[in-house]
C-alpha cells in the first residue's frame, strides 16, 4: 500500500518523531496512518480590539501530485467521531500558560487549481479561533494609563505652586511616553489598524501636553492680573488715604486746602498748588542708580546699564592718554560705577558674561595684546600678573554680598522674607553661598595643614567660621568666591597651557 505524500501550507514544519512506515487497516475498510508535526504558520491578526482581540488562523492540507478525481481529505473526526470531538480533544492538550486561550476548532473542504495544471486539488484547511488573555494588558497599560489621566486632572485643584505643578505634569508626560515604548514594544508587527489602546494613550499624551500648555497660559494670565491688580489696588488705596485724611483732618492751612488729590479709573492724578505731579507710568523715576516704573520690574535694567558700559568705553577710548592710564580709568571709574546697578537690580548672569566680553576687547586693545589672548591671561594667576578684575567676578561678589544682607539683616521682616536674588540660570547666587559656606565649615574642620617644607604653625593663622563676627564672615564668603573663580581660571589654563602658564 502506497502512501500518499501531503503538505502543508505553513512557514515551517517539523516531525515531533520520525514517520512511522506502518498503517493500521480497520475492519470496516479505513486505513489509519498517523505522524507527529510541529507547525509555524504566520496569521494576519486584526489587532483593533488589542488586547481584548480573538485571531483565526488557518492551516490549509492538500496533496502534492493527485487531483481531487484521485484523493479527497476529510478528518477523522467527521468519519467516525462526533463533530465536537477534535474541539475537545484539542481542549485538553492545550494546556498552554501563555496568553492565548483555545476557543474553536472547525474543518471545511475546498478545491483549487493548482500551478502545475494537474486539474483540482482537494484541500482540508483547519479554522483556529483563540482569544487573547487580556488582564496582563489591563494591569500594565490600561490602569497605569487611566491613572495618569486623572492624576493631571486632580492637578488641577491642587493648591500649588506654578512651578511645582508644571513639574508633576512633566512627571507625568513622561511617564506616558515610557508607558507608549511598553506599548510598542508589546504590539505584533503584524497589524494593519492601529489598535484602540494606542489611540487611548496617544490621546492621554495629547491632553496631559496640551494641559501643559494651558497650565503656561494660565500661569501667565494669573500673573499679568495679580501685577495689574496690585497697581490698580495700590492707586485706590492712595486715593481712598488721602480722602480719609481729608475728611478726619479739616485743612489747617491755605496750602493744606491747595492740595487735592483725585482717583480716575485709569490713573490717580496729583496736583500741589495747581501744579501737576507726574506719575510712574507717564515718567519713569531714578532713585539709587535705579530706575523706577509703572511694572516695577527691573527687566528693563539690562539694556540701560549695557548702553552706559558702551559710552564709557568709547570715551576712554577716544581719550589721548596712553594704554595703561586709559586702564586705570576703567578699572577706578567706569567699573565702579558698574557695581552698584548690578549688585540691585536683577540682571541675568548671561547678559553680564556679554558686558565683561565688551570690556575684555578694549582691554587687550588698549594693552596691545592680541584679541585671541583668553581671559585666563587677563584676570588668572600666570606670568602676566595683571591688576585687573572681571565684572563677571564683581558681579558674582556683589550678588554674594546682597544675599548675606538679605539673610542677615537686623529687620525682621527683611529676614524672614526670603526674598530671591535672581541671577538667571546659569549661576545662582544663593546656590553658591550655600557651597562657599560649605567649603568654609569643611576648611574649619580639616584645620590647618602645611605644604611643601613649612614647618608646624608657620604662615598666616585660618579664620575659624565658627567663632567669625557677622562681618568677618561676610568677607570669608567673598574671597571665596574669588577663591572659586581662580580655580576656573587654573582648570581653563590646564586647557590653554601657552596662555595659562
Amino acid at each position: 500500500m502506497k502512501k500518499p505524500r501531503v503538505s502543508q501550507h505553513s512557514i515551517k514544519t517539523e516531525f515531533g518523531t520520525k514517520e512511522s512506515p506502518y498503517v493500521l487497516l480497520l475492519y470496516f475498510g479505513y486505513t489509519v496512518s498517523s505522524d507527529v508535526l510541529a507547525l509555524t504558520t504566520a496569521c494576519k491578526m486584526d489587532l483593533y480590539r488589542f488586547p481584548f482581540d480573538t485571531q483565526i488562523c488557518n492551516i490549509t492540507l492538500q496533496s502534492t501530485v493527485y487531483s481531487d478525481q484521485e484523493i479527497k481529505m476529510d478528518t477523522l473526526s467527521n468519519a467516525i467521531f462526533d463533530k465536537n470531538h477534535i474541539i475537545n480533544k484539542s481542549k485538553e492538550i492545550f494546556q498552554s500558560q501563555g496568553e492565548w486561550d483555545l476557543i474553536d476548532i472547525t474543518n471545511s473542504n475546498q478545491s483549487t487549481d493548482d500551478d502545475l495544471d494537474l486539474g483540482k486539488m482537494h484541500q482540508l484547511i483547519y479554522k483556529i479561533t483563540i482569544k487573547r488573555r487580556p488582564l496582563l494588558y489591563v494591569i500594565n497599560i490600561i490602569i497605569p494609563v487611566f491613572f495618569f489621566l486623572v492624576l493631571d486632572l486632580i492637578s488641577f485643584f491642587v493648591d500649588s505652586s506654578a512651578a511645582e505643578k508644571l513639574s508633576f505634569k512633566v512627571t507625568l508626560l513622561l511617564s506616558i511616553s515610557v508607558m507608549l515604548l511598553l506599548l510598542n514594544n508589546t504590539l505584533p508587527s503584524t497589524g494593519t489598524d492601529i489598535p484602540l489602546i494606542g489611540v487611548f494613550c496617544g490621546v492621554t499624551f495629547c491632553l496631559i501636553g496640551i494641559s501643559i500648555l494651558e497650565t503656561f497660559f494660565v500661569n501667565y494670565l494669573m500673573a499679568k492680573g495679580a501685577e495689574k491688580r496690585s497697581v490698580e489696588t495700590t492707586a485706590a488705596v492712595s486715593g481712598q488715604d488721602y480722602s480719609v485724611i481729608d475728611q478726619q483732618n479739616p485743612p489747617d492751612s491755605v496750602r493744606d486746602q491747595n492740595e487735592e488729590r483725585f482717583c480716575t479709573p485709569d490713573k490717580i492724578l496729583t496736583e500741589v498748588n495747581s501744579e501737576k505731579i507726574p506719575i510712574l507710568a507717564e515718567q519713569p523715576v531714578w532713585s539709587l542708580g535705579k530706575l523706577y516704573t509703572a511694572d516695577l520690574s527691573d527687566k528693563h535694567m539690562a539694556n540701560t546699564v549695557m548702553p552706559q558700559l558702551t559710552e564709557g568705553l568709547t570715551r576712554i577710548d577716544k581719550s589721548h592718554l596712553p594704554g595703561k592710564f586709559k586702564i586705570w580709568s576703567y578699572q577706578f571709574t567706569l567699573y565702579r560705577r558698574l557695581m552698584w546697578p548690578l549688585k540691585i537690580c536683577e540682571i541675568t548672569t548671561s547678559t553680564v558674561q556679554k558686558m565683561d566680553s565688551k570690556a575684555n576687547n578694549y582691554i587687550r586693545k588698549w594693552l596691545g595684546l592680541p584679541r585671541s589672548l583668553s581671559t585666563v591671561g587677563l584676570f588668572g594667576r600666570n606670568a602676566l600678573q595683571l591688576p585687573l578684575r572681571s565684572i563677571l567676578l564683581g558681579y558674582r561678589q556683589e550678588k554674594a554680598r546682597l544675599v548675606l544682607e538679605l539673610r542677615n539683616s537686623s529687620d525682621p521682616s527683611v529676614q524672614n522674607s526670603k526674598a530671591p536674588v535672581r541671577t538667571g540660570r546659569k549661576w545662582r547666587a544663593e546656590l553658591a553661598v550655600d557651597q562657599d559656606i560649605s567649603r568654609l565649615k569643611h576648611q574649619e574642620i580639616v584645620g590647618r595643614t602645611q605644604s611643601g617644607r613649612t614647618g608646624l604653625g608657620w604662615g598666616t593663622a585660618l579664620k575659624m567660621w565658627s567663632k567669625a563676627t557677622r562681618k568677618e564672615r561676610k568677607e570669608l564668603v567673598i574671597s571665596e568666591v574669588v577663591r572659586t573663580e581662580e580655580e576656573n581660571y587654573q582648570i581653563q589654563a590646564l586647557s590653554q597651557h601657552q596662555q595659562g602658564r
